[in-house]
């Protein structure tokens, strides 16, 4: 006679349960036929890109390998909201960056991306420090978190300065471009280490572009890029380099 009540009572738990695991199922990075062209309508109208599609998912480690010209650069700037595609569809943690305002992008590249670049953009006149608090002073965080966050991650290298700087605001992206490009063999391992960290530790979602595919091959994931399309998908170790 009790037998009803008791099959029906889980049901009101279930929606929670089901809620929760949408949450994290949808990507941080999705792009649908993406197309970037210069001088359109021109008779030396240029398309770069030719429909990349791509999806990178929260807590990915992912590289982006091609050489000089394949449009890496273009795809980079495009991901990392510093530019709009052609035609095609992005939509960033949720965003579509194609219907978004100047200010908006604005705020997206400040709040959700970290950005760490071959030559690091540092202020030459600014204390390591202060480079690293830069970008939450932009986005009102208070001085003394400010302080705090730079503080844990601070090295005293300036590739680590870059590096921290990119995880000043606690970015839903962490996008790399060539960060290891000008460096020695020595370096590149510490700043390799670095994302590694970022990835193990604090769960950060990483798009790595570079040419160099050993070090692509630490990533977890490794997309090909060839004459502005994605040719090539293959797994990578995941894991440091062994010395």
């Amino acid at each position: 006679s009790g037998a009803a009540p008791a099959a029906e009572a889980p049901a009101p738990e279930q929606a929670p349960a089901a809620d929760a695991a949408e949450a994290p199922g949808r990507p941080l990075i999705q792009m649908q036929d993406i197309h970037k062209s210069y001088y359109i309508g021109k008779p030396n109208e240029l398309e770069i890109l030719h429909g990349i599609s791509l999806e990178v998912w929260p807590g990915e480690f992912v590289a982006i390998v091609g050489e000089s010209g394949s449009g890496k650069s273009t795809l980079m700037n495009i991901i990392g909201v510093l530019d709009k595609p052609t035609s095609g569809q992005y939509t960033l943690d949720g965003v579509d960056i194609h219907d978004a305002a100047d200010n908006e992008l604005a705020a997206i590249r400040n709040r959700k991306i970290g950005f760490v670049f071959q030559t690091y953009n540092l202020i030459g006149r600014q204390s390591a420090l202060k480079n690293v608090e830069l970008p939450m002073l932009y986005a009102g965080v208070p001085a003394a978190e400010r302080t705090r966050r730079a503080k844990d991650w601070l090295g005293g290298q300036k590739q680590r300065v870059a590096i921290a700087r990119a995880m000043g605001n606690e970015p839903a992206l962490i996008l790399a471009d060539e960060p290891t490009g000008a460096l020695d063999s020595e370096t590149s391992r510490i700043v390799m280490d670095l994302f590694h960290e970022m990835h193990e530790k604090y769960h950060k979602t990483i798009v790595l572009i570079t040419h160099n595919p050993s070090l692509a091959d630490e990533c977890q994931r490794v997309l090909t890029l060839r004459d502005g399309r994605i040719v090539g998908e293959r797994k990578g170790s995941g894991r440091r380099a062994a010395l």
